[in-house]
């Protein structure tokens, strides 16, 4: 087979969130965004009210799309 005709697999989204922890709880790292961020989220749930708009920047493999993600589920 031509390795220019070769394709890379593509990705599997169910398998990749699969692997990101669903609570904030089972996040390592980023201790004190985790905690910043549960609070929020906390406050938000007690008050009856959403979370507005969080802004998760920084360089890749920090866990930003894995708390977002986290968040995310904290709701349900």
């Amino acid at each position: 087979m031509n390795a220019a005709k070769m394709k890379p697999p593509e990705p599997d989204a169910a398998f990749e969130i699969s692997l990101r922890p669903p609570m904030f709880s089972e996040f390592t790292g980023q201790l004190k965004v985790r905690a910043r961020l549960e609070l929020m989220v906390e406050a938000a749930k007690k008050r009856g009210d959403v979370l507005e708009h969080i802004l998760l920047s920084g360089p890749s493999g920090l866990g930003k799309t894995t708390l977002a993600t986290s968040s995310r589920t904290r709701w349900a």
